[in-house]
């Protein structure tokens, strides 16, 4: 688990947009939220996650969560400016001091830095886990809706209803199915004066209807965002709701709230972008499946001189697609990305024949045992099966 909370981050770029890094705090394991999935293969972003709330995971207490903050939050408010985006998915703020509140207030107020937090899970009403963490804090000063007590989570199923179509945060989304998506358990939101509600939740029973989906307000210098459900749940990730899950956009979704929060230009192809980021995770995946056929020959002493050679070249060619990912030449990224594939395969391919070679031997040695073993055992039973017919009867003679 620990390792798990590392910072998370790629080398840093050599050219086009710097990182953007992201602090989440709250529920942030990665067997109950997504963010430690989605973000490390994406080159835009440093992610560091400190875990202050479960679900599902026992024996995690309060004293262990407080040693994660003690490990992972940043030491001063300097240090804590130096993140750009803060997450608060089930953004339990119980283990935090006040003067750590206070930072996270401040970043955004006069530091310019975005907050974005979920309501559809324990900050849903009084009744949640995590509402009275949050009630009378500074930072619920900065939530562009109202801790109203009359917050209610119906259990129920849903789509949104883009409202704003320029920026195109989300309505970029729209000829993709966004508004067919389902999701599961919102929280009906009371937004602040002032605030700009991007989306709305349309239920699928007679609830409410109006209530915000995704809504933010300019706070100081800063933003700060709130979404109606929680990035665990069926519109955001499959873990919770796998047979409604039909979201393959939902990381593009939140990374489009990132860029706009932070003055960064949006994307003007989305389903390219979206490709791009989709090659980077499986470059990763096929990356640990080669590295792992190479481990397996280099215990049988395979020659390794050169695959090593290949993988070089490889990540040589990953490198340059995260350059011109950070360029935004997305189109040129996800080309190397696709260059990189085949390149994977042909390494693949002479793992694969490395790992026969080094093999050779061992199914040798197994071949002359089962022979051996088949030899003797047959002479054995040839002796005393076969050749015992020439043996005469012994019988006893009659003494004298």
């Amino acid at each position: 688990m620990v390792a798990a909370m590392a910072t998370l981050a790629l080398a840093t770029p050599a050219r086009g947009q710097e990182k953007i890094r992201v602090l989440a705090i709250g529920q942030v394991f990665p067997a109950e939220c997504p963010l430690p999935h989605w973000f490390p293969t994406d080159p835009l972003f440093e992610l560091t996650l400190i875990p202050t709330d479960v679900d599902t995971i026992s024996g995690f207490t309060g004293d262990e969560a407080r040693r994660y903050v003690r490990q992972y939050f940043p030491r001063t408010r300097e240090d804590v400016g130096k993140y750009e985006f803060f997450m608060y998915p089930d953004g339990n703020l119980r283990p935090l001091t006040n003067v750590q509140v206070s930072y996270l207030t401040d970043v955004i107020l006069t530091g310019g830095r975005s907050g974005f937090t979920t309501m559809g899970g324990g900050l849903y009403s009084p009744e949640g886990n995590i509402w009275y963490t949050w009630l009378g804090t500074t930072l619920a000063e900065l939530l562009p809706v109202n801790m109203d007590p009359t917050m209610k989570r119906p259990n129920s199923q849903f789509s949104i209803k883009v409202t704003r179509d320029d920026p195109p945060v989300l309505s970029m989304f729209e000829p993709l199915g966004i508004e067919r998506v389902v999701g599961y358990h919102f929280t009906t939101l009371f937004e602040k004066l002032g605030s700009t509600v991007w989306a709305i939740v349309k239920p699928v029973s007679f609830y409410k209807t109006d209530t915000p989906w995704l809504v933010s307000i300019d706070q100081g210098k800063g933003n700060f965002w709130a979404i109606a459900d929680d990035i665990d749940h069926g519109w955001w990730w499959y873990m919770q709701h796998p047979l409604i899950y039909n979201n393959p956009y939902s990381f593009d979704v939140l990374v489009n709230i990132i860029l706009y929060a932070r003055g960064r230009d949006l994307p003007k192809d989305i389903e390219i972008v979206h490709k791009a980021r989709e090659e980077f995770r499986n470059f990763k995946d096929r990356r640990i499946a080669l590295l792992s056929i190479l481990e397996f020959v280099e215990k049988f002493g395979g020659h390794m001189g050169k695959i090593d050679k290949m993988l070089e070249e490889l990540d040589g060619v990953r490198d340059e697609a995260e350059d011109e990912y950070l360029a935004q030449n997305f189109e040129a990224a996800f080309d190397l990305l696709k260059k990189a594939e085949d390149m994977n395969t042909e390494a693949r391919v002479e793992a694969m024949k490395l790992q026969d070679q080094a093999l050779f031997y061992v199914y040798l040695t197994e071949w002359l045992a089962v022979t051996g073993t088949l030899l003797v055992s047959g002479s054995v039973l040839y002796a005393l099966m076969i050749r015992r017919a020439m043996f005469r009867e012994v019988v006893l003679t009659r003494g004298r």
